[in-house]
This record gives structure tokens, C-alpha cells and sequence, in this order.
């Protein structure tokens, strides 16, 4: 038994697709993730508009948005958002300006490896939560110590 396939019927098919239809499938993974986040916020708003979960711990979706938009609103927050991303770029820039040719050399040399290898090794062991008391000795509580939290 043979089964044979009309070449143009399956041609008329696929010009039947609606739009919709030949969207989704080309896009079948974007329309997925998106459906899901579309539900978890349906889901989240309801639980937050019905009053079952004390609005302290779980608020909705669209009281987020509304405390976020009044917020963008002033002044100040964007004044420390500046003052957060000057100290994230300073921190993660000097963290480049290290890491990038002390990888190189420590790739590069055996015997730097030995000698400072098992420094970094400690460091990345450490939690870095722990160093924080000492950062704050060291450094102070001004723009610094947060530059060498994000280093």
C-alpha cells in the first residue's frame, strides 16, 4: 500500500493558513514564552486584586506598575539611579581593566599560575557577602566601597 502526496494540494493548504496561523508557526517559540508570561501576569493579578494574599507580601501587576511610574516621576530617582549605574560602571570597568590581562597572564604563564593561582582560587571561594564588613574598614560607606562590592 502506497500512500502518494498531491504536491499542489499541499501547496493550496499552506495558502490556506490564515495569517495567524503562519505567524504562530514561524514564530512559535516567541508566541509560547510570550502566552505564558501573558498568563502568569493574568494569574497575578488576580491573586492580588482578590484580597486571598495580604497586599504586604503580593501586590498586582498593575499596582506595581502604577508605584513605578510615580516613582520615575521624581526627581531624586533618577538622581540615584545615576548614582547606581556611575558606580556599577566604575566597579565593572576596573573589574575589566584587572581580570581581562591578569586571565591573559595567568593563562599565559605557568608559573604566575602557581603564585597567584591559589590567591584567586580563595577569593572565588569566599562568599563575597562576608568580605562586606571588611570593605566597609577598608573603603568607608561612600561611592568606593560599592565600586570595589561591584568589582
Amino acid at each position: 500500500m502506497t500512500i502518494s502526496v498531491d504536491l499542489e494540494l499541499c501547496k493550496q493548504s499552506r495558502r490556506r493558513r490564515s495569517r495567524l496561523a503562519r505567524f504562530y508557526l514561524e514564530h512559535e517559540r516567541g508566541a509560547i514564552a510570550g502566552g505564558a508570561l501573558v498568563i502568569l501576569l493574568l494569574v497575578w493579578e488576580a491573586i492580588g486584586a482578590s484580597g486571598l494574599v495580604d497586599p504586604l507580601f503580593i501586590s498586582s501587576p498593575t499596582a506595581v506598575a502604577r508605584a513605578a511610574w510615580l516613582l520615575s516621576q521624581r526627581r531624586d530617582f533618577w538622581t540615584d539611579l545615576q548614582v547606581s549605574a556611575t558606580e556599577f560602571i566604575l566597579g565593572y570597568g576596573a573589574a575589566l581593566a584587572v581580570a581581562i590581562p591578569l586571565g591573559l597572564a595567568l593563562g599565559l604563564s605557568k608559573r604566575l599560575q602557581y603564585l597567584i593561582g591559589p590567591f584567586v582560587d580563595t577569593l572565588n571561594a569566599v562568599p563575597r557577602v562576608t568580605l562586606l564588613p571588611l570593605i566597609i574598614i577598608w573603603c568607608g560607606i561612600g561611592i568606593w566601597s560599592k565600586v570595589v562590592v561591584v568589582f
